[in-house]
Order: C-alpha cells, then sequence, then structure tokens
C-alpha cells in the first residue's frame, strides 16, 4: 500500500478523531515560512525551500542554488519572501 492510499484508508476509518493522529505519527510536519534575513541565514546548508514566486532553491555553501545562483542579498529578499521551508535538516 502506498502512501496516498494508506492516507485514505485512515481518513475513511471509523474514528474519524485518530486520523490527525495517525497523520502526524507517519511524520507530516505543518510546512515552515520564513520571513525575514535572520531566518534566511539560520537555515542549514542543504535547505530547499520554495520563494514566493515558486521557485524551489537550495543552499550551499551560504549560496542559494536553483536556476541561478547567488548570495541572499537584501534586494532578493524582498522579491523572494516569504517563503516556504520544503526540507531542514535537523541532524
Amino acid at each position: 500500500m502506498n502512501a496516498r492510499d494508506e492516507l485514505a484508508h485512515l481518513v475513511s476509518s471509523r474514528n474519524i478523531t485518530l486520523v490527525p493522529d495517525a497523520i502526524l505519527a507517519a511524520g507530516y510536519r505543518k510546512p515552515r515560512t520564513i520571513t525575514d534575513r535572520a531566518e534566511v541565514e539560520a537555515l542549514p546548508d542543504g535547505s530547499v525551500v520554495a520563494d514566493s514566486a515558486g521557485d524551489v532553491s537550495e543552499k550551499r555553501g551560504g549560496l542559494w542554488c536553483s536556476y541561478e545562483t547567488a548570495p541572499m542579498t537584501d534586494a532578493r529578499l524582498s522579491k523572494y519572501l516569504p517563503a516556504t521551508v520544503l526540507w531542514e535538516d535537523e541532524s
């Protein structure tokens, strides 16, 4: 059974009050939104974000890499924030 089928099974179960707990136990976490420079700089290398334009970038060596690689300057911050954190290494 794939993840979608498992979720559908949970949702269709008789005890609907258990669904949120089961989804959280399966690893779901609400995506975090970052809105300022401090949050951008605090993200570890390897983090992946979707910016306000919908473009996805990965932080490598302190630079943000996607179709272009660049530091996150003030001009870029105002253009791309808020951003949604898609992946953040928590080790």
